[in-house]
């Protein structure tokens, strides 16, 4: 999977395992930074950016290239002349992951709270992406098997960009139910795991 990223006003080529160089980011060694600013992955082309997807790297080493040497003079004058150096700031990132699909899941003690599904897995066009239609699958089937015990235990907003679901309150088959719905999600990331991600 290839991306085409912006970093620091700049574009990169990047594939999952590559390495690049950029400029100086406020960051540790081992740190995972996460670029949201995806112009292109594969033959899709944002506009500007694409929506939800992600490329993850690592920070391997924050360094400085080498020394450029900088002269100053006024022709004719040999009070006038000036050497400086220079030596640009970069840190240097392995890409880890593209990811597409994100499910990110908020659970207080052993309870769901809020799961949160976003992005598009990209595994093909829009309308004959199986990862896409496998999770639309899952998700609106355990809203509806909710929906159907109208216990008013659970909103959801439904965008462009994916669906909120808020779980209210404790109830056990509602909390039966959106377990059952993670793990078959969690499945769904084994099986495709450069397109969907659980958290």
């Amino acid at each position: 999977m290839n991306a085409v990223i912006k970093v620091g006003g700049k574009q990169y080529y990047v594939t999952e395992g590559s390495e690049i160089y950029v400029e100086k980011l406020n960051a540790e060694v081992g740190d995972v930074v996460s670029f949201d600013q995806v112009l292109m992955l594969d033959n899709k082309i944002g506009s500007p950016y694409l929506a939800d997807v992600t490329v993850n790297g690592e920070i391997v080493k924050n360094g400085k290239q080498r020394k450029i040497r900088i002269y100053k003079y006024k022709n004719k004058s040999r009070s006038n002349r000036k050497t400086q150096g220079h030596r640009q700031p970069y840190t240097k990132i392995k890409i880890t992951k593209i990811k597409m699909i994100q499910v990110k899941i908020e659970k207080k003690s052993a309870h769901f709270k809020r799961v949160k599904i976003l992005g598009h897995a990209m595994y093909d066009d829009y309308g004959k992406d199986i990862v896409c239609s496998a999770v639309s699958s899952i998700v609106i089937t355990t809203l509806n098997a909710i929906l159907s015990l109208d216990k008013g235990s659970i909103t959801y907003i439904v965008s462009k960009k994916g669906i909120d679901i808020s779980i209210k309150g404790e109830d056990r088959v509602t909390q039966i139910l959106i377990r059952n719905m993670i793990s078959l999600l969690k499945e769904l990331e084994v099986n495709y795991p450069d397109n969907i991600q659980v958290k």
